[in-house]
C-alpha cells in the first residue's frame, strides 16, 4: 500500500508539472519551442523564469521536460492499448481452439519471445514511418510508426494472460448456457468473455506502459525514435548527453523525470494487482 501511495503521489506531481507546462509557463514568457539567444545553457535557478535552466539554444528546460513527459506517456499509453488489443485477439483464439491448435499457438509465442525485439522494432519503425508519411505527415507518421512497432512486440504477455483467464471462463455456467442457447463464439466473447477480462486488460496496460516508455526512450536516445520538432524524455536525454561536460543538468533532469515516470507507472500496476488473499 505504501508503494501504491507513492505512485499516486508521483501522479499528482506529474500532473502539476504538466499543468505548469501547459498553462503557467507561457504566462512567464517561456515555451518549449521559443529560442532565447541571450540565455543559452543557463543553470538551475540561475535566472527567472528558467527554473530548470535552458539548453544550448536557450529553450526552457522545464517546459521541454513537461512536453517530453506528455509525449513519452502518450506513446506508452497508445502502445499499451494496441498491444492489449492484439494480445486479446490472439489469446481468445488460443482459448477457443484447445488441443493441438492451442499448443501450436503457445509454441509460436515461445518463438516470438526469442526474437531480438529491439532490433526488429527499429527495422519495423524504419519501414512503417515512410509508408505513413504521405498520409499523416512526417510528425504524426513518426509517432504512429514508432507506436505500432513497439506495440507489435509487447502483446505476447497479454495473450498469455487472456488465454489463461478465457480458459477458466469457458467452464463457467453462464458460458455453457450461452453456448446452449446457440450464441456464436464471437457473440459469447463480446458479451461475456471481454467484460470479465477487464481486470486483465487494466493490469496488462499498466505493465505495458513502462516497457513501452523505456523502449521509446532507448530508441530516441540513439536517434531512431521521436524526431524533431517533437521531443520525448529519451531525445532530451540524448541532447543532454551531447552536452554533459558543459551542462550536466540537461542529462540529469531528463533522467530524473524518466525515472519518476517509470516508478509512477510501476506503482500503479502494483496497486492494481490482486493480493494473495484476494487471489484466493
Amino acid at each position: 500500500m505504501k508503494f501504491a501511495g507513492s505512485g499516486f503521489l508521483l501522479l499528482t506531481l506529474l500532473a502539476l508539472l504538466m499543468l505548469l507546462g501547459c498553462i503557467l509557463i507561457p504566462v512567464f514568457g517561456v515555451s518549449p519551442t521559443w529560442i532565447h539567444v541571450d540565455a543559452p545553457l543557463l543553470r538551475v535557478m540561475e535566472r527567472w523564469p528558467y527554473i530548470l535552466g535552458t539548453d544550448d539554444l536557450g529553450r526552457d528546460c522545464l517546459s521541454r521536460l513537461t512536453v517530453g513527459v506528455q509525449i513519452s506517456l502518450g506513446v506508452g499509453l497508445l502502445t499499451a492499448m494496441v498491444s492489449v488489443a492484439i494480445g486479446t485477439f490472439y489469446g481468445l483464439i488460443a482459448a477457443r481452439f484447445e488441443g493441438a491448435w492451442d499448443s501450436l499457438l503457445m509454441r509460436a509465442l515461445d518463438v516470438f519471445y526469442s526474437l531480438p525485439a529491439i532490433v526488429l522494432v527499429i527495422w519495423l519503425n524504419l519501414i512503417l514511418s515512410p509508408l505513413l508519411e504521405p498520409v499523416f505527415g512526417q510528425t504524426v507518421a513518426n509517432l504512429t510508426g514508432l507506436t505500432l512497432a513497439i506495440a507489435f512486440f509487447n502483446w505476447p504477455d497479454t495473450a498469455r494472460l487472456v488465454r489463461a483467464q478465457a480458459m477458466v471462463l469457458k467452464r463457467e455456467a453462464y458460458m455453457e448456457a450461452a453456448q446452449t442457447m446457440g450464441l456464436t463464439w464471437l457473440a459469447m466473447a463480446w458479451r461475456h468473455a471481454i467484460p470479465n477480462l477487464a481486470s486483465v486488460f487494466s493490469i496488462s496496460i499498466l505493465l505495458t506502459i513502462p516497457r513501452a516508455i523505456l523502449a521509446e526512450s532507448t530508441l530516441s536516445f540513439i536517434g531512431l525514435g521521436i524526431e524533431p520538432p517533437m521531443a520525448s524524455l529519451g531525445s532530451l536525454a540524448s541532447d543532454g548527453w551531447q552536452l554533459v561536460r558543459v551542462a550536466p543538468h540537461l542529462l540529469i533532469e531528463s533522467a530524473v523525470f524518466l525515472t519518476v515516470l517509470m516508478i509512477f507507472c510501476r506503482a500503479l500496476a502494483h496497486a492494481k494487482m490482486p493480493t494473495p488473499q484476494q487471489a484466493r
